[in-house]
């Protein structure tokens, strides 16, 4: 495409804009406004006229919000237009924009916690953040989706980031480890390979109290001390491998009877898709199931963390049935606040025209 030196000149763009005007509701009138511009004028380095250039950046940014308005659930987008405010050093936008998006997602979205959190850790010392913030985050986040099935990539974060700036106090990194063997992640192994690779470092025998609680091991007192670690390291390590098989038991329950059925719908789970195409009623019935199994755990916030992961699919949010069940539920758990909360956000999204 030719590049135009000067927005108000472009007739592609002017025509783009007719377009979008006309069908605002149609995501790629979007797509193709926002492209149009990073293509030709932001990444186009000739743009040498501060001016101008000023022009588009706030062109760009308001195309974001508009769009990110109407579909508040594409995190992709969430996350580029983010990254663009980051480049421009508006470091509260970029903050606001995150915590904005997070909420609108009902602070569930796996997706835009492992992103903001990378990138806070990645420039932790560029964006001068403490610390402490960051670990407030963290656990904020954890609350979350802590136990979304695919979660390894916030964990691996999360415990690097502990490893790293809380090294002077291993109890910590040890004990979020110990925490996270407990739940029925799809990488859960990789977790206790982790576990097993600290328990083998261990040299002495008070490091192990950090593992399992000592005084619930009988352990022969004529044996030398290195003969009692070598001995209490073993049978700490039989009786998590024993936990191992509970935890893979229930961790490929859920992937056989969820988490593998879905996959079938892959397009349907990872992309937007119109409201104009009907959802398939095994892919809808699919996640009734799931939200029926989290329900049945009596976890709150796992239950929410499902429900908003069946939202966050495709054009799953444009259908009633979800929204129905959730607000159902949330009354039945005389959480009315947030029942009125989820009717508001669900009209958003059953009342844009198809």
């Amino acid at each position: 495409m030719k590049t135009v030196s000067r927005i108000d000149t472009d007739l592609e763009f002017q025509k783009l804009s007719k377009t979008l005007a006309k069908k605002p509701l149609v995501l790629n009138n979007w797509e193709k406004i926002i492209n149009h511009l990073l293509k030709n004028y932001y990444k186009n380095i000739k743009l040498e006229d501060e001016v101008a250039k000023r022009e588009i950046i706030i062109l760009l940014r308001d195309s974001y919000e508009s769009m990110l308005s109407i579909f508040p659930y594409l995190e992709n987008y969430v996350i580029e237009f983010a990254n663009f405010e980051l480049e421009q050093e508006n470091y509260r936008k970029f903050h606001i924009i995150y915590k904005e998006s997070l909420r609108k997602m009902n602070n569930r979205s796996l997706l835009l916690w492992v992103s903001y959190l990378k990138t806070l850790v990645d420039k932790k010392a560029f964006l001068k953040i403490e610390t402490k913030f960051l670990l407030h985050k963290f656990e904020d986040a954890e609350r979350y989706i802590g136990k979304h099935y695919h979660s390894q990539p916030f964990w691996n974060i999360y415990l690097l980031f502990l490893k790293k700036y809380y090294i002077s106090n291993p109890t910590i990194y040890l004990s979020k480890l110990r925490q996270l063997l407990g739940f029925h992640i799809y990488d859960f192994a990789y977790n206790f390979r982790l576990w097993f690779k600290e328990l083998e470092s261990v040299n002495d025998l008070k490091q192990l109290n950090l593992f399992y609680n000592m005084k619930k091991i009988d352990i022969p007192k004529l044996l030398k001390p290195r003969e009692k670690l070598e001995l209490m390291k073993f049978k700490i390590k039989k009786i998590y491998k024993q936990m191992y098989k509970k935890i893979e038991i229930k961790v490929m329950k859920l992937y056989n009877n969820y988490e593998l059925p879905l996959t079938v719908y892959k397009q349907s789970n990872l992309y937007y898709t119109s409201p104009k195409i009907p959802l398939s009623p095994t892919f809808v019935q699919l996640w009734v199931n799931y939200i029926t199994y989290a329900i049945s755990t009596k976890d709150k916030y796992y239950t929410m963390l499902i429900f908003q992961r069946a939202l966050i699919s495709s054009s799953m949010a444009h259908s009633k049935i979800v929204w129905l069940y959730y607000i159902k539920w949330l009354n039945s758990c005389k959480d009315y606040a947030s029942a009125k909360e989820i009717l508001k956000q669900s009209i958003h999204f059953t009342t844009i025209k198809k």
